[in-house]
């Protein structure tokens, strides 16, 4: 995986080029509404939204009179609160409507609702409220038009930083459209045109990052050139790209020189605290320090760039040191998935650098080696990790040669083992490892290490990890670890989805039970909070048994006999509740539990008053025999 992936929503980057708006946050109404991944999604493995008793009536307005607003695309894009999305797509009816159903209304779920005219996306962000089932959500279409007298560029910046012995720099033009319309030229009209803006890349960059919608990425007979040719929508918008560049041969000093076709009159660059201040006597400090992601630049004005001018930048790279003992891995995370043919692995170690100098390797060295367990298919780098001086080992496995800069890096990387049934996992570091974990997914599978502990299992997303740890792994130290699948071990196959299920109740229970043998006498308010978190993670595995019994993944003898004994555990789970409950209040115990007075739901467990109707919990009916 190369950097592009930070201009990508890729969250953990380092150096935050998430950030590319550069400190400001100016984006025009009608921009922000835009569902700029709806209007031309990757449908590859998107499912429909889920669904529920929510309703979005969309209603498409024309720009003006006559406008044909009938049999345009409208998509309907829901993000789940765990990430997961969905996708329904349609047309618009001859009074530009259409009426999306069955829809969760859940106010953590966010919609973008979208649609495409004339190549311009317009759209809009909905969103339910508590209790609330139909939503009316109209998207405003707005005049498109090519004229480009009401553009003009407000401010651009510059962020300089190093990324190991490559100097990163990103690239932000503040664009603001002072008309009331939306200003574009469609592909078919470019020929004999130039674009709105355009951007020269340095003719020698390492990698290009990558650059924002909009921006197009020009491939000239001497140079790479970025072109804008819209939309730009009322108001202020941003313009972002991001490339490396390395350092001159045989020099620490790093040199670019950028082209801007567009010029720039009013730049700035930002350049972190952490470095020295750069001794151009043509920069002047503001004084002004922006937080961006984990780190703090220093915000400097510098002289106008003309259109068709060149923007230079001297900078020399940090002082490095090829002591590898001022380097400690403070921890290594393996993220394990697996199936029948083959496990799947992210890894991420975690270093630290205890000097004020970048490590670098001497040639033909490395700071730390990586092995990979035998069989393993290398799948590729995560994030900046290739900037570390991350590559192929000689023997195997991967060479970390830096440079790493001071401080707490992260290194990712991915593996693939293909298997059949049982798969052995290796894990080794150059270097002591002061905690391991192992997370696997848990999918049926039986773990068995002589060197890792077990621990608490716990829920990330919708999914249960199961989780393994060692502590003070040894230089060059093998840790072993076998999955089994718990089919192969004479299990039929439904038999390893229940064993499955029942693993993550336990892991919920588990999970959110207190150490209550610890503490003599725990706080009631955390115990009954405990409690209740448990019978929600037990609700929730019902639910999930429910959707494998709806589509056959259990059958109904498995699926009555496990239902059975999830309903029976949030039943005792509640009745503690109670109890702490009646504790709470000092209350004695024969006022509620008494000969059995206290009734709960044959459903869910919630506990009934003699007068319900129906439970509180689930809203099922309630039998006389239940209350009285």
């Amino acid at each position: 995986m190369n950097l592009l992936t930070v201009f990508q929503g890729v969250r953990k980057f380092r150096y935050g080029l998430l950030i590319l708006a550069l400190g400001w946050a100016v984006v025009s109404p009608a921009q922000s509404q835009i569902p700029q991944q709806v209007t031309s999604p990757s449908t590859g493995q998107v499912g429909p939204p889920a669904p529920g008793p929510g309703v979005i009536r969309a209603r498409v307005i024309a720009a003006e009179p006559g406008q044909t607003i009938d049999n345009l695309p409208l998509v309907l894009y829901a993000l789940q609160p765990d990430g997961s999305p969905g996708l329904a797509n349609a047309e618009t009816n001859l009074s530009g409507e259409y009426v999306f159903t069955n829809l969760n209304n859940s106010p953590d779920v966010i919609y973008l609702l979208g649609t495409r005219i004339a190549e311009v996306p317009f759209g809009k962000r909905v969103v339910f409220q508590p209790g609330e089932t139909e939503i009316d959500a109209a998207i405003q279409l707005q005049t498109v038009h090519a004229k480009r007298s009401a553009l003009e560029i407000s401010e651009t910046r510059w962020l300089l930083d190093w990324i190991g012995d490559q100097l990163l720099v990103q690239v932000s033009q503040k664009i603001t459209n002072r008309s009331d319309a939306v200003i574009f030229i469609q592909e078919t009209d470019r020929d004999g045109q130039s674009p709105f803006f355009e951007a020269r890349l340095p003719d020698e960059i390492a990698e290009f990052l990558g650059a924002s919608e909009g921006l197009l990425r020009r491939e000239g007979e001497e140079s790479t050139f970025i072109d804008a040719w819209g939309p730009f929508y009322p108001g202020d918008q941003e313009l972002r790209y991001g490339f490396l560049a390395k350092k001159s041969p045989g020099s620490d000093q790093v040199d670019v020189e950028q082209l801007v076709p567009s010029g720039a009159p009013v730049a700035s660059v930002l350049i972190p605290t952490r470095l020295p201040t750069p001794g151009n006597e043509e920069w002047i400090d503001t004084g002004e320090i922006l937080e961006i992601g984990d780190q703090n630049y220093r915000r400097f004005k510098i002289p106008a760039v003309q259109p068709g001018g060149i923007q230079k930048f001297s900078l020399t790279a940090p002082p490095s040191s090829a002591d590898d003992s001022q380097l400690q891995v403070s921890r290594s995370d393996f993220w394990v998935d697996h199936d029948d043919t083959e496990v799947r692995v992210n890894a991420e170690i975690t270093v630290e650098v205890d000097t004020d100098v970048r490590l670098l390797a001497a040639p033909g060295e490395s700071l730390l080696h990586i092995a990979l367990p035998p069989g393993a298919e290398f799948q590729g780098l995560a994030g900046s990790t290739g900037a570390f001086g991350v590559v192929p080992g000689e023997e195997g496995g991967l060479d970390v040669r830096g440079p790493l800069p001071p401080g707490t890096s992260t290194l990712g990387y991915r593996f693939r083992l293909p298997v059949r049934g049982e798969a052995r996992l290796d894990l080794s570091l150059s270097k002591e490892v002061d905690l391991l974990n192992v997370l696997v997914a848990d999918n049926g599978v039986v773990i068995d290490s002589d060197r890792l502990h077990r621990q608490r299992p716990f829920k990330q997303g919708t999914r249960f990890y199961l989780h393994r740890q060692a502590y003070q792994v040894n230089p060059g130290e093998t840790i072993s670890l076998t999955l089994t699948p718990i089919g192969s071990r004479g299990v039929s196959t439904n038999g390893a989805r229940i064993a499955a299920l029942l693993a993550g109740v336990l892991a919920a229970f588990f999970l959110a039970t207190p150490l209550r043998t610890q503490r003599k006498e725990p706080l009631e308010d955390e115990a009954i909070g405990s409690l209740a978190r448990e019978r929600a993670d037990i609700y929730e595995s019902i639910n999930d048994l429910e959707d494998d019994f709806q589509t056959g993944k259990v059958d109904e003898s498995e699926y009555q006999s496990l239902r059975q004994e999830l309903y029976a555990s949030a039943v005792k789970l509640l009745q503690e509740e109670e109890a702490l409950k009646n504790q709470k209040t000092d209350t004695t115990p024969t006022q509620n539990l008494e000969s059995g007075t206290q009734k709960f739901c044959v459903e869910c467990g919630q506990s009934l008053q003699p007068q319900w109707k129906f439970c509180a919990g689930c809203g099922s009916g309630v039998s006389s025999s239940e209350t009285e």
